[in-house]
């Protein structure tokens, strides 16, 4: 099959340019204040404006077009980096993909502690991250300090409940040990604190989904037919598919429903570029909490002006990652799902 007979099903969008341009672009102008405070002096700007003003217009043409390029390139990085930490962090080890809560399927208690430390590691991030806003310099060195000791703690606390799990399984380690006693003392001092932790910060987290009204799920009835539709079309129970509710819905929907898969499409593209502006705010916020750090007690940064940057890019990267949340929730997933069920229905309808 030949690229043009793959164009009708794969069609080129605004998106597959402008949704890594824009992040770029954002990244892009956020450095050229972090370097102006920090790394490049003004005189290395000044004389690439001077180079394009005075000696040739096709220079400055180049170098525009060299700057978009690597834009453009730093756009598709920061996509990387936005589907690693939203799709694989943040969606799938922490708040469950939204199929799951619109079918109303029930998590297992296999992974919570894996995802109460995930959940807790993003909470202290982003604790770190705003406080320069907060503190000064010398302060927010020591919230550093205690930051990583903290991140590292908890990550260690999972190796070794982690390694507890699976020796416990042993019969040799059951000979020689009291099992409960250790069992105790490892769900006292480690699972518990962190786990309760987490408990507190689910709960905030269901306040925000009450808040921007997304989970809500399908009627009993629709649930039930899919689940028929699902297991008839594909052989398989839907509550064990995983993300083929997504990728097997979605082929289903590609072939019978075309205009249907382009408003699918549509909001994917959109979903996607929220994602990838948001971690690109998020970079910036990261680098110039990194700036800070460094030289914040030096008089090139201009204290008034950094807050503000950072409190107003950190703002953009949660409104937006909201939004994300929101339409990949509420629109996308259900979109899939409903699209899925009419073109299965109408099939049905037309064999009677």
């Amino acid at each position: 099959m030949n690229s043009k007979e793959i164009q009708p099903w794969v069609p080129f969008s605004f998106y597959d340019f402008f949704g890594y341009l824009f992040p770029g672009i954002l990244f892009a102008t956020s450095a050229l204040i972090l370097f102006k405070w920090s790394f490049i002096n003004s005189s290395v700007i000044d004389t690439i404006w001077n180079v394009c003003e005075n000696k040739s217009f096709v220079i400055g043409l180049v170098l525009i077009t060299m700057s978009l390029v690597l834009i453009y390139i730093v756009g598709h990085i920061i996509a990387i980096i936005s589907s690693i930490f939203y799709g694989s962090i943040l969606i799938s080890s922490i708040l469950g993909y939204p199929y799951k809560h619109v079918l109303n399927i029930k998590e297992t208690d296999g992974k919570q502690y894996s995802r109460s430390t995930h959940l807790c590691s993003i909470f202290f991030f982003n604790l770190w991250l705003i406080s320069p806003i907060l503190f000064s310099a010398s302060v927010f060195k020591i919230i550093t300090y205690a930051f990583l000791l903290v991140i590292t703690i908890l990550f260690f606390i999972r190796f070794i409940v982690t390694v507890f799990d699976e020796i416990n399984k042993r019969e040799e380690f059951v000979k020689f040990t009291n099992k409960k006693i250790i069992k105790s003392i490892i769900n006292f001092s480690l699972y518990y604190p962190i786990y309760y932790l987490a408990y507190v910060l689910r709960i905030g987290i269901s306040m925000i989904r009450k808040l921007i009204a997304i989970d809500v799920p399908f009627p009993k009835e629709f649930i039930d037919n899919y689940e028929t539709y699902f297991e008839e079309k594909f052989n398989i129970d839907y509550r064990k598919a995983g993300s083929e509710n997504y990728w097997l819905t979605n082929f289903q929907v590609s072939n019978k429903c075309p205009e249907n898969s382009l408003s699918i499409r549509t909001w994917l593209h959109i979903y996607g570029f929220l994602r990838n502006i948001s971690s690109a705010s998020y970079f910036v916020c990261f680098l110039l909490a990194v700036l800070f750090y460094f030289i914040g007690n030096n008089d090139v940064v201009k204290i008034d002006i950094f807050k503000w940057q950072l409190g107003l890019t950190y703002v953009i990267a949660i409104v937006l990652g909201l939004g994300y949340w929101k339409i990949f929730h509420t629109y996308y997933t259900k979109g899939i799902i409903r699209s899925f069920y009419v073109s299965v229905s109408e099939e049905k309808t037309k064999k009677i």
